[in-house]
């Protein structure tokens, strides 16, 4: 009786290590899918430099995730801005698992004092 409770948790507890094994290796999976590379950053800024977006004047990755573009503070919150820039890069860029995080930041203030100042902020 004693070999089959030994038996039977031996069997048991090799069944529950597969199973972590295996989600550790989808885990890795999902995690190399969801990388975001320089290319694609770079693709992102270009757009967000380009005559398609006029009212950005500076943007640049202060973080993998994070996007701060620089624009003209014309006294406004720009979190509307912040949300309408996540959507160009969901939609055009297929980043909607990247976790992105678009923050809106006075450019001038930049220039002269070298602070950050954010105007707005979304995630994506």
């Amino acid at each position: 009786m004693k070999n089959i409770i030994t038996l039977s948790l031996a069997l048991w507890l090799t069944a529950c290590s597969s199973d972590k094994v295996e989600q550790v290796a989808a885990d890795s999976e999902q995690a190399v899918a969801n990388e975001f590379t320089d290319a694609q950053r770079q693709e992102i800024t270009d757009y967000f430099l380009s005559d398609e977006e006029p009212t950005v004047l500076d943007a640049t990755w202060t973080d993998d995730r994070i996007l701060k573009t620089g624009v003209k503070d014309d006294g406004s919150r720009r979190d509307g801005f912040a949300e309408y820039a996540c959507g160009e890069i969901n939609n055009q860029f297929d980043a909607k698992e990247q976790g992105i995080w678009v923050q809106i930041i006075d450019y001038n203030k930049l220039m002269k004092t070298k602070e950050w100042v954010k105007l707005g902020e979304a995630h994506c």
